[in-house]
C-alpha cells in the first residue's frame, strides 16, 4: 500500500502510516508542531480511505491505496 508513493510504515513529518491487517491504513500524528490533517480536519489518529486528502503541515497528498 502507498500514500502517493510513500511506503507504508514510513514516518513523514512526525506522522506514521501503517497497516496492521493489510486492508486498512492507519495514520497517526506523532505530536507534530504543524499538525496532520485528513480532509481538512486536524487528527491525531485516522483510518484512511481511498481519495482522502492528507496534509502534513504544509505538504498535501492524495490518499491512493494500492495492494
Amino acid at each position: 500500500m502507498s500514500l502517493a508513493g510513500i511506503p507504508t510504515g514510513t514516518v513523514v513529518v512526525a506522522a506514521r502510516i501503517e497497516s496492521s491487517d493489510g486492508a486498512s491504513v492507519l495514520l497517526s500524528d506523532l505530536s507534530s508542531s504543524n499538525g496532520t490533517f485528513v480532509n481538512s480536519m486536524r487528527v491525531m489518529d485516522a483510518t484512511l480511505a481511498d481519495g482522502d486528502t492528507v496534509v502534513f503541515g504544509k505538504v498535501q497528498r492524495a490518499c491512493l491505496l494500492c495492494t
